[in-house]
């Protein structure tokens, strides 16, 4: 008699759980809870990276105008630290060992490439190459590989890609045959995406190999950035379409370029993707403004969809996402641009997969007990 009751037990939990996957599973939504990252006393803030440890890179505007960089984990705030005659930083990305790249600028020599450990509390200043006047860091691999871009000379719209090691210090990127070119994203295996100009002055995406060689990736139809790369060497970024439209783009070695669309308007950008092929960015909806967007399974989607709509967000722009699918990114809220955190919730998949194990967990404790 125990045997059966036992037996007709497992049988319900796994009959509830079933009757959960199907009501609820078809076409569900992931949906996010939202975490405010505050201005902390300035007027605005921003995220530009995180982790798959959840640390993310931000800055905030002090009531001075000035951008201040910090790090944030879990609600604890911590500043990135400048040394003396620096008075600004953005941070731009952030590795696994939570080691922050940006840029900061010195009071009198100007901006220049930083590598922070926030671990430490320590800043090395990367510096700006001979003969150039100011350098930016972008992001960063796990090896603490930099790579970012310097100006040759003020007045002049004229940067040039680098990447930066301990070892080696600045090592200058070649291009096409152009003036131009940014280094704006690294994978682990030192592969590279950013833009690189031809000689006739065509900007197009590039992805440069570990040992500096460029290729042209192709594009839409006119001028063509790469912005971010994942493992797989997948890439995103924007390209002009041959109406003079800008359109986000995925890139994969095998299947070429890969038209994202927008949300309605002219305009969409991929900033970012994480190893399992989700795209975020921003991109214009019907009225012209933009929203940020996740692409993902062949689907564009505004993600103020998919946030709480009493919440009182309208989120701005989505700049990074990690394999977890936790989403960075900038919005309003009660007229202030904020950073942003969004955290999927689990699906109810997911969820009706949870309810079964640990129904029949607590029915096989019980049925031990009773023995």
């Amino acid at each position: 008699m125990r045997n059966t009751r036992e037996r007709t037990g497992l049988v319900w939990a796994a009959w509830a759980a079933v009757l959960l996957l199907a009501c609820t599973s078809a076409g569900a939504e992931v949906r996010y809870t939202i975490t405010d990252i505050p201005t902390f006393g300035g007027t605005e803030s921003g995220v530009s990276a995180i982790n798959e440890r959840g640390q993310a890179a931000c800055g905030r505007k002090d009531s001075s105008g000035l951008w201040q960089g910090f790090m944030w984990e879990d609600g604890v705030f911590t500043e990135l630290h400048l040394n003396s005659s620096w008075n600004l930083s953005l941070p731009k990305g952030i590795n696994e060992h939570g080691m922050v790249s940006g840029w900061a600028n010195h009071v009198s020599a100007g901006m220049s490439a930083q590598l922070w450990n926030t671990t430490l509390g320590t800043v090395i200043d990367i510096g700006i190459p001979s003969g150039q006047v100011r350098s930016q860091g972008q992001d960063l691999n796990d090896d603490n590989v930099v790579v970012g871009y310097s100006l040759p000379q003020f007045g002049v719209d004229s940067w040039r890609a680098f990447k930066w090691t301990a070892d080696n210090g600045i090592i200058p990127l070649a291009n096409f045959g152009g003036e131009h070119s940014y280094a704006m994203d690294i994978n682990n295996s030192g592969q590279i995406a950013g833009m690189g100009e031809t000689a006739s002055g065509a900007r197009r995406a590039c992805l440069w190999d570990p040992d500096g060689t460029p290729h042209n990736i192709g594009g839409l139809g006119g001028e063509t950035w790469a912005w971010g790369i994942n493992e797989a060497a997948e890439i995103v970024g924007r390209s002009e379409l041959d109406n003079g439209d800008e359109h986000a783009f995925f890139y994969e070695p095998v299947g070429g370029m890969q038209d994202l669309g927008t949300l309605g308007g002219a305009y969409s950008i991929a900033v970012r993707l994480n190893n399992l092929g989700h795209v975020v960015g921003n991109a214009e909806i019907d009225n012209g403004d933009r929203h940020a967007f996740l692409y993902k399974d062949g689907v564009m989607t505004d993600l103020n969809d998919l946030i709480d709509p009493a919440s009182g967000w309208v989120l701005l722009k989505a700049d990074d996402i990690n394999d977890s699918g936790q989403i960075v990114g900038c919005g309003i809220i009660g007229g202030e641009q904020h950073g942003v955190l969004l955290t999927p919730i689990p699906e109810p998949a997911t969820v009706g997969l949870v309810v079964l194990g640990s129904s029949l967990a607590a029915l096989l404790r019980r049925r031990r007990r009773k023995r």
